[in-house]
């Protein structure tokens, strides 16, 4: 968002492994050095009241914003400058490729499918499952170099666009096909 702070969020179920617990330490280091930034967590779930006694614990106040689930996730993803998926488990998340698809510069932890989605230094950042410094100083790359952030950001949106779309994935079943067939 151009008026206003840089926001850093996630759009997920709130639950243990998807580490929102994770993604607010990580925060709280980068708030600790920069003013300017917010985050942004949608989503509904068992983890929120933990989450809210971090928040407070932390001292994140007004710049830590929960918000409920909602339906309309692409309004919520337009006001993510930077997202961050810090789950320790996920097949093919797609609230990443939806927050690509949206011009989201992406940080994800580097498990299961991500680094599919998200080539290291081209169209995101990847960082070590479970590691809050880690992430916190991926975060600060995309934080602190608006260039890195665009780059990083248009890339993953034409990554979303052309290699992941659903006529992509209907071009590699057809060639799939095909293969099969001959």
């Amino acid at each position: 968002s151009e008026d206003g702070p840089l926001t850093i969020g996630s759009v997920c179920a709130l639950r243990r492994e998807k580490r929102m617990d994770l993604l607010l330490d990580a925060f709280a280091r980068l708030r600790a050095t920069r003013s300017g930034i917010r985050l942004l967590i949608v989503g509904s779930g068992d983890m929120l009241t933990s989450l809210e006694q971090q928040r407070d614990r932390l001292g994140l106040g007004a710049d830590c914003i929960f918000e409920p689930a909602k339906e309309d996730v692409s309004s919520w993803m337009r006001r993510i400058d930077i997202f961050a998926l810090c789950s320790d488990s996920e097949s093919f998340p797609n609230a990443l490729l939806e927050a690509m698809a949206s011009g989201c510069c992406v940080v994800g932890s580097r498990i299961g499918g991500v680094p599919e989605l998200i080539a290291e230094g081209r169209s995101g950042l990847l960082f070590e499952p479970g590691n809050a410094a880690d992430l916190a100083a991926k975060l600060a790359s995309v934080v602190d170099d608006q260039c890195l952030r665009g780059r990083l950001a248009s890339e993953a949106a034409r990554t979303a666009r052309e290699d992941f779309s659903i006529e992509a994935a209907v071009a590699r079943l057809e060639k799939l096909y095909n293969h099969v067939l001959e």
